[in-house]
């Protein structure tokens, strides 16, 4: 994606998608028709397998990040990331493994309410479908790997209990000081 693109998706976060998220995507179309929303193709799906690596990552951050700060978007992201080129078979090899991965991204689950919105993303919330195509584009093609600490795995703040795995002596706790107070998870490498 060009900068151009990437500028109007970061305009479009700062002043509203009215505008904004029209062109983006029509820019988007134009940039790269086999992979995106081309025209007389759609991003609605119930098959997720089918999905490019930038898609299905997009997916997932709509899924679990949508209401999250850009950065936060990002950081969760990476999750994906580092667990594809971690080099653990169970973590997955590649972007989509690593994301459908069985009970690892909730909003995958069968069960979860988000499934469902993770089918159509663009009728539910156009404005931050658009922004989670951007925060997946700069998730893999490295232009923001500022915040990528490694980390591999998350979860909550608000959760009243914290996950078992979390305590593990297999995970890391992962700090962004610097995000601190605006971020809604907490993060962890995976060691």
């Amino acid at each position: 994606m060009n900068c151009a693109i990437k500028l109007i998706g970061l305009t479009a976060l700062l002043y509203g998608a009215s505008f904004f998220d029209g062109c983006a995507r029509r820019a988007e179309e134009d940039d790269n028709p086999q992979e995106d929303n081309s025209i007389g193709i759609s991003y609605k799906t119930d098959d997720f397998s089918k999905d490019s690596d930038k898609v299905i990552l997009a997916r997932m951050l709509f899924g679990e990040a949508r209401n999250c700060s850009y950065e936060e978007r990002l950081a969760v992201g990476f999750t994906a990331l580092n667990r594809a080129r971690d080099g653990k078979r169970w973590n997955g090899e590649a972007i989509r493994e690593a994301v459908l991965k069985k009970w690892q991204y909730s909003c995958f689950n069968e069960d979860d309410l988000n499934r469902k919105k993770l089918m159509d993303p663009e009728s539910v919330d156009a404005y931050n479908w658009s922004v989670c195509l951007t925060a997946a584009e700069d998730v893999l093609d490295g232009s923001r790997k500022k915040i990528n600490k490694g980390q591999t795995n998350y979860h909550a703040k608000s959760m009243k209990k914290y996950p078992g795995w979390s305590k593990s002596g297999r995970m890391t706790k992962i700090e962004f000081p610097e995000h601190s107070k605006e971020f809604r998870h907490v993060f962890y490498r995976e060691r």
